[in-house]
């Protein structure tokens, strides 16, 4: 009877002691602490709680639009490693700190693409030494066939000197030359299918080299959620390149000269027969050339000038394109 009582008293103490369990908290934790040690197993009413396994911890899921919870790599390019096993399954890849050397650009030029060299003809209804009382003035340029005014009556004809030449350039070069552009980071997102527990899902704090705080993701360039994701980080998916070269410009041409030259009247319209009276720059002539019908600037000698050229600096960056917003406890 003696060890009959000892049993029994062995028997009760033992049971007592395997009721007694530690359990992770059932509440999700929305402050980024490990859940605490609860000294019951079931709930008031006698339902076993949802608990995660140590050393995970139950925290509310993500909230509306974000994907996750994800453990985070970034690393140097080419480094990322395999996702781990507490969370196996690849979410994204991106890259972070892109580079690039300013473009390279070819130097503008501005080659002299022409030149125009005009003058006035003067007709007047008297003499060259007499004062008209009706004048009228007809620019011809360069090399130019122009049909005689049909006003012109007897008189005189004066041959102006050239106004000032105008000309144009044409600009070249500027083209860009670029390097390929570079990640500074890569980074890789690994998701987990969790287990729920009471309002929100088991997880486990990262390892093996990725940051240590879950985190959650969305395409774009956005806002974190309030709160539970407050850290920011953005990264890409591809370049957005936008270097290139200023295009080159060329300013009014200078220095360009115009000489020479003589003013022939022809009997016919295309000036193709001889022309009479034919007149240097700056003459003048009493000789009636209402009879002609058309007149040509011949014979000018022709000076280009030059145009400054402006341009073909490097312009634009690389940035990254494509974002993706990811946020961490």
């Amino acid at each position: 009877m003696r060890r009959l009582g000892i049993f029994w008293v062995i028997a009760v103490l033992s049971l007592a002691c395997s009721s007694r369990s530690t359990t992770r908290s059932a509440t999700p934790d929305a402050g980024g602490s490990s859940g605490t040690d609860s000294g019951s197993g079931g709930t008031a009413g006698g339902d076993a709680a949802v608990t995660c396994d140590a050393p995970s911890q139950c925290i509310q899921p993500p909230p509306s639009g974000w994907q996750g919870p994800i453990a985070l790599y970034t690393g140097a390019p080419n480094t990322s490693p395999a996702c781990p096993l507490d969370y196996p399954d690849p979410a994204f890849t991106a890259h972070g700190d892109p580079t690039g050397a300013p473009a390279t650009c070819s130097a503008c030029t501005c080659s002299s693409n022409q030149v125009s060299c005009s003058l006035s003809v003067i007709y007047k209804n008297a003499p060259c030494a007499g004062t008209p009382t009706t004048t009228s003035t007809q620019p011809i340029k360069a090399g130019e066939c122009v049909a005689l005014p049909t006003s012109v009556a007897p008189g005189s004809v004066t041959v102006s000197g050239f106004a000032a030449p105008t000309g144009t350039c044409a600009p070249s070069g500027g083209s860009a030359s670029t390097d390929t552009p570079a990640w500074g980071t890569d980074v890789l997102g690994c998701s987990i299918a969790p287990p729920q527990c009471a309002g929100g899902v088991c997880v486990p704090e990262p390892s093996g080299g990725f940051e240590p705080n879950v985190c959650v993701w969305q395409e774009g360039d956005l806002g974190c959620p309030a709160g539970l994701y407050p850290k920011k980080r953005v990264f890409y998916k591809s370049f957005a390149d936008t270097r290139g070269c200023t295009p080159c410009a060329c300013a009014p041409m200078v220095g360009a000269q115009c000489a020479d030259g003589t003013v022939g009247f022809y009997p016919k319209d295309g000036c193709v027969n001889a022309a009479s009276p034919i007149l240097a720059l700056g003459s003048c002539t009493d000789a009636d050339v209402s009879t002609t019908e058309a007149l040509k600037l011949n014979g000018v000698s022709v000076k280009a000038g030059t145009c400054a050229e402006s341009g073909g600096d490097p312009s634009g960056s690389v940035d990254g394109g494509d974002p993706i917003t990811v946020c961490c406890r």
